[in-house]
């Protein structure tokens, strides 16, 4: 009703009213929260001295899907429905991508394999960043200046200020045709996803991001990123010979709240 109250669960076998008001705050404090403290872990302010990159419509493909895969009123809060984008450049050289993938191979080495059970639903062969010093290095003074802008360029009805993203979760994930092959379809749990290819497509065979309402593979090459809404459901194409490696993040923004998370 007008009050945001309605019937709620029972509780010792009496309804208990259902206060939409308590809710919200609740998930403010919750996603105040998550922001501060993975602000303290990726902080996105432009370093003093750093230049954003600057980027225009024309530096990626867009790929547009229904005005209500994901939620009415033009697949809010994106207000589009242009919801995947990816460079058509790559936004990182051979040499950045191919020392994430030295590091975390020698992380495993070191270590007796990659991690398989970090994400619960849809586990991913995986090392988080944060166990790798030089690629976290590396990732935290790309992500003001290149990642982060990049992003608010795709999704400008969303994202007014790059600052404001946060770095929910980052880490490398490991295809192998022998072993984990590709990723069955899901949802992030997030607000946006963003993909960066770490080897050459002349390494695998098969591979890419699969969209399914759109019955299309999304396919990189080193070096080029993807963003896109993370609650499209979308999968890991099955890699059938080789070895294919991206850089996984998931983020949310400060400046929304997301209730249905």
């Amino acid at each position: 009703g007008g009050k945001g109250k309605g019937k709620g669960k029972r509780a010792g076998g009496k309804q208990v009213a259902f206060d939409i008001e308590v809710h919200r705050q609740r998930n403010q404090d919750k996603h105040d929260a998550e922001c501060k403290a993975m602000l303290d872990n990726f902080n996105a302010t432009l370093p003093s001295g750093g230049e954003r990159q600057g980027f225009d419509v024309k530096d990626f493909k867009t790929i547009s899907v229904s005005e209500d895969m994901i939620g009415s009123r033009t697949n809010f809060p994106f207000g589009s429905r242009d919801l995947i984008h990816h460079t058509i450049d790559p936004l990182f050289s051979t040499g950045e991508c191919n020392r994430v993938i030295e590091e975390a191979e020698e992380y495993a080495k070191a270590r007796g394999g990659w991690s398989t059970q970090r994400h619960f639903s849809h586990p991913t062969t995986d090392i988080m960043l944060e166990k790798l010093p030089k690629s976290l290095e590396w990732f935290k003074s790309v992500m003001p200046t290149k990642l982060f802008p990049f992003i608010a360029t795709c999704f400008p009805n969303i994202v007014k200020d790059p600052e404001l993203l946060r770095i929910f979760d980052v880490f490398v994930v490991k295809y192998d045709a022998l072993e984990q092959s590709y990723l069955s379809v899901h949802r992030d749990s997030s607000l946006i996803s963003l993909t960066v290819a770490l080897n050459p497509q002349g390494d695998f065979e098969g591979g890419g991001m699969s969209v399914e309402a759109l019955d299309k593979v999304v396919s990189l090459d080193q070096g080029q990123a993807v963003t896109f809404a993370s609650n499209i459901r979308h999968g890991g194409n099955k890699v059938t010979s080789g070895l294919r490696y991206i850089l996984v993040g998931f983020l949310l923004y400060e400046g929304y709240v997301e209730h249905d998370r």
